[in-house]
């Protein structure tokens, strides 16, 4: 007979231990790379220290950042009065997906047992989809993520906390936002038919509230961050794909773990119906198919919940097929799936495996995680930001560096070449960079001055002789830091 207590210890073993590798998964980065990763880092923190300062009011932005939803900014701007946004860029961030993946480990623990709660966090820790998020600090969609598990716990539980946990779902992230409301309003509708007879009043209250708080949070800048989104899906209008790996990308890396969630999101309907978590599931395969609006980044979100499907999945199939050669089989798929969600976390780990089958290697190109700009350069950054006068006018040379600009100077005016109120068209940077002096003297003419330039190594590296000439332009000053460059001729 089997001891409960030495399987209950066994549970907790494996979970401290999946929960040290997902630690490891997301960690690692933190101790390998001086700088964030990703597009986004100089984005985020120039916010964060927008809102921080300004708090309780709202902060006066740059046009873009009118555009970007205020519920985590907002939420993090009195913490910051006492912690460092670097902070909020580097260890809170790596731990960001761990606590995610651990929530919903405990949400499935309580709601399905102790061994479908470690499978969640295995399945979570075999994700690549989330990992390439967490790589490109998609911070709003995992905190919008993380409050919408919590309304979903607090919807099926009758509790009155869904009303703010579901206003920060949608006040955090647009997109994560939209999908929430879908998701809950087609399970609402759904409840309501089935008791039209004597209609719940707490549904009513709580999902009509919640989402009303939510919206509300939009109310500011409707008409630069919902607006335009609206206009773009009901013009007929070629819908944007977003910047995320496409969904064949998935398919070949995690294959198997997207077996195991699309049988258990089968088997599922066996035991319940309509549940907010199918529903999860089925809008954002439906965003996916159909194309919608950003549709590659909700496959992070069609990923994120197959999760606990691929762990119902799996520990149904073991339990299905109890012969030896049956769990031997599924422990080498498991195995299979390990192995190329590691290739794609560290390819380094695997110079044998690419010597040997150099055609798979090319067939499954793994993400490889680098910095977008080099620690010596935000220093230079960071130091500029205390003796450049911040009506100072920063014109970045190339795209890359511009949103690393707009972080690490939040104070300064920052543009760059198609990005952040651009003074030029693709004509105008054209002639600016590559065209005589006669030409930049015309151009700089019409700008408010003072004027600095920032080069960058990928400026230098991608025009290579030509950005000498550009360089010894009599009109660029050097300066004290060897990235900025005075303009004089204004």
């Amino acid at each position: 007979m089997i001891d409960l207590r030495d399987r209950r210890s066994s549970l907790t073993g494996v979970s401290l231990l999946l929960l040290l590798l997902l630690f490891l998964k997301y960690a690692w980065t933190a101790l390998v790379f001086d700088v964030p990763l990703g597009y986004d880092p100089g984005m985020y923190r120039y916010l964060f220290l927008r809102y921080s300062a300004s708090f309780p009011f709202l902060p006066s932005l740059d046009p873009w950042g009118m555009e970007q939803p205020t519920g985590l900014f907002l939420l993090s701007a009195l913490p910051l009065k006492f912690l460092s946004v670097d902070l909020m860029l580097g260890w809170i961030w790596n731990l960001v997906p761990v606590f995610l993946s651990g929530t919903f480990a405990w949400i499935f623990y309580r709601r399905e047992g102790a061994v479908t709660g470690v499978c969640v966090l295995l399945m979570a820790l075999l994700s690549i989809a989330q990992y390439d998020g967490f790589i490109a600090m998609y911070w709003k969609t995992f905190a919008s993520l993380f409050f919408m598990i919590l309304t979903f716990t607090f919807l099926e539980r009758k509790s009155w906390m869904a009303i703010p946990a579901g206003a920060l779902t949608i006040a955090i992230h647009h997109q994560t936002g939209f999908l929430f409301l879908v998701t809950v309003g087609s399970w609402a509708a759904i409840r309501l038919w089935m008791d039209r007879k004597k209609p719940p009043l707490w549904l009513f209250v709580t999902v009509g509230v919640g989402a009303l708080l939510g919206i509300l949070f939009y109310a500011p800048i409707w008409s630069t961050a919902v607006l335009p989104h609206f206009v773009s899906v009901f013009s007929g209008a070629s819908m944007p794909a977003g910047s995320f790996p496409p969904p064949a990308f998935f398919f070949l890396h995690q294959g198997i773990l997207l077996f195991f969630g699309l049988g258990g999101f089968v088997i599922s309907f066996q035991r319940e119906r309509g549940t907010l978590w199918q529903w999860a599931v089925l809008w954002s395969g439906v965003f996916v198919v159909m194309h919608f609006f950003f549709y590659r980044r909700f496959f992070l979100h069609l990923d994120f919940f197959l999760v606990p499907f691929a762990a119902r999945g799996l520990v149904q199939l073991w339990k299905m097929h109890r012969s030896s050669f049956a769990h031997v089989l599924i422990a080498l798929a498991l195995l299979a799936q390990a192995v190329a969600s590691a290739y794609s976390f560290a390819p380094e780990m695997f110079p044998f495996w690419c010597r040997m089958l150099p055609s798979v290697c090319s067939a499954f190109p793994p993400i490889v995680p680098e910095p977008e700009i080099t620690v010596e350069a935000l220093r230079e950054m960071s130091a500029a930001r205390h003796r450049i006068p911040t009506e100072t006018l920063i014109l970045s040379l190339e795209p890359t560096s511009t949103p690393w600009l707009r972080g690490w100077m939040p104070d300064h005016r920052v543009a760059g070449p198609g990005i952040f109120s651009s003074p030029w068209d693709y004509d105008g940077w054209e002639r600016f960079l590559l065209g005589n002096e006669s030409d930049r003297r015309e151009l700089l003419r019409d700008l408010r001055g003072p004027v600095f330039l920032f080069v960058s190594p990928g400026f230098l590296k991608y025009y290579g002789a030509a950005s000498e000439n550009f360089l010894n332009d009599p009109c660029f000053q050097t300066t004290e830091f060897a990235s900025f460059l005075s303009v004089s001729c204004l």
